[in-house]
């Protein structure tokens, strides 16, 4: 099987990790700050925090704003007692983006996609105009928007942040796709127009630490809420003396994790180069089909995923294609499954029905969310990773094509 992903490790990554295991610190010793250092040197960022997952630093990215810009969690009886708020994301992304606002007490507000499964510049202006006639207390009380850099093709930062700024909402990134992507005005999480980004570093992703994520921010006060969140809240006084500040758990990254990271880290170009010349590939061979179209991702994509929309009849057909390809040995998959569709969002629609269908007529969001549903019916990511060779490429496609003929 070719999966759609999947990690390079080399002798050289093993060695560090190997190290580590033979040193005296498995967790909290020096790897972390190497890993976190080179990290700010890639991203141009002023900080970086290493997180164990990409969710946990998704989590901690969110609790970091909420408690230093709305001052929300200061008090023990907030975690009792959330006060809900809303937030902006799109429905098109793994459900962690929402998950983590939701843990803490969010409503989402979804807004629609573009047809390469970014967040619609229109579609957002649009649904901020309805919320402004409708819904002004919902507006006001939006505490941030959450987009995702779909499949590490970067969305233009800097318009989005110009379209939320009318409406005095920061932008943070889900940036957990496009480690070493760019777009027209920085690298994804230089953050010159968001308040931070977060990043994973799972198999799939561009590196590899096993499990693994970090934020990064140019906001200092949310970057020392980051060391607390990711340690229990915990501050540290002297070497044995300590205050807790806030609450919350253990995410932090090990020293294992980070030793694999810093190494895959020094890979990260060669990684890129690798998958955006087998992308390049891709494009050539889907030139001329006219039943399947690539999305377009800049030349500065991470390509962490390829994401091919197929004029598939329905849902059924989707399907039956989905399992003969992977019969034949190729691991597609699907990104995503609308959130809005899994049955605890649908159930938190229903129970938050007084507020929803202020927004979501009759709670359709099927028609009010046209192009992300669109975009299910049809997209399927196939294999795309820095393992692949040219020639495994060409046998991938001739595989698509003539199991497509076969519907």
């Amino acid at each position: 099987m070719i999966p759609y992903s999947f990690q390079t490790i080399y002798d050289d990554d093993i060695r560090e990790v190997e190290k580590v295991l033979k040193s005296p610190f498995l967790t909290q010793g020096p790897k972390v700050k190497e890993f976190e250092e080179a990290l700010k040197t890639k991203l141009k960022s002023k900080y970086v925090v290493a997180f164990s997952s990409g969710t946990s630093a998704l989590l901690g990215l969110y609790f970091s704003l909420l408690y230093t810009k709305y001052k929300l969690f200061k008090s023990p009886k907030d975690f009792f007692y959330k006060k809900i708020f809303f937030f902006l994301t799109t429905p098109i992304t793994f459900s962690a983006t929402s998950n983590a606002a939701v843990f803490l007490g969010g409503l989402p507000l979804f807004v629609d996609v573009d047809e390469n499964g970014n967040i619609s510049l229109d579609k957002l202006y649009t649904f901020l105009e309805i919320l402004k006639r409708k819904a002004k207390n919902i507006l006001k009380n939006i505490k941030f928007a959450s987009f995702v850099h779909y499949a590490g093709n970067p969305f233009n930062t800097q318009k989005i942040y110009e379209i939320l700024k009318e409406y005095n909402i920061p932008l943070l990134e889900d940036a957990c796709h496009a480690l070493g992507a760019k777009n027209e005005n920085e690298v994804v999480g230089e953050s010159k127009y968001s308040l931070g980004s977060a990043f994973s570093f799972h198999p799939v992703k561009p590196i590899a630490c096993g499990e693994g994520g970090a934020v990064s921010t140019n906001d200092k006060k949310m970057y020392e809420t980051l060391l607390l969140f990711r340690n229990h809240g915990l501050k540290k006084l002297s070497y044995w003396l300590y205050e807790k500040e806030f609450l919350s758990l253990n995410h932090r990254l090990s020293d294992i994790h980070a030793a694999l990271g810093l190494s895959q880290l020094k890979k990260l170009e060669k990684f890129l180069e690798k998958r955006r010349r087998l992308a390049k590939i891709y494009y050539k061979l889907f030139k001329d089909i006219d039943f399947a179209k690539p999305i377009r991702q800049s030349n500065y994509s991470s390509y962490h995923l390829f994401p091919v929309r197929f004029k598939f009849k329905n849902l059924e057909k989707k399907k039956k294609y989905f399992e003969n390809l992977r019969k034949k040995g190729i691991g597609v998959q699907v990104h995503y499954i609308p959130v809005y569709l899994l049955k605890f969002y649908k159930r938190l629609f229903k129970d938050f029905k007084e507020i929803y269908t202020k927004i979501y007529p009759s709670l359709d969001l099927k028609t009010f969310l046209k192009e992300s549903y669109k975009f299910y019916k049809e997209e399927l990511s196939i294999p795309l990773s820095q393992g692949l060779e040219e020639k495994d490429i060409y046998k991938i496609f001739d595989v698509l094509i003539s199991e497509y003929k076969k519907l």
